[in-house]
């Protein structure tokens, strides 16, 4: 499982778009899951199947956001020796 930290503030509609390097086979992706990184809370779950796409979602909650993709293969988790390739970028949109 890879992690990483991003600030964000409260009600701040997020967007990812992802696209997957690697050839998929049927069952493969990438569980993403945000969560609150002071108190580990899960803010936001979902696996990621297709080659390209994105998601998003609204955390209710302020500062540090801990975002964390693993890779899965048939409904099952892969050895850290077999990876899956993606890219993700995200955009952050203030509610007015």
């Amino acid at each position: 499982m890879r992690c990483f930290l991003e600030d964000s503030p409260s009600e701040t509609h997020i967007v990812g778009y992802y696209e997957i390097l690697d050839r998929l086979e049927k069952d493969d992706g990438v569980l993403a899951a945000v969560y609150h990184s002071e108190n580990n809370t899960l803010i936001y779950r979902t696996t990621l199947t297709k080659k390209k796409g994105k998601f998003s979602f609204v955390p209710h909650v302020n500062g540090q956001l801990k975002f964390c993709y693993q890779t899965i293969n048939g409904g099952s988790w892969i050895y850290e020796k077999q990876r899956l390739r993606f890219a993700i970028r995200y955009d952050h949109l203030l509610h007015s």
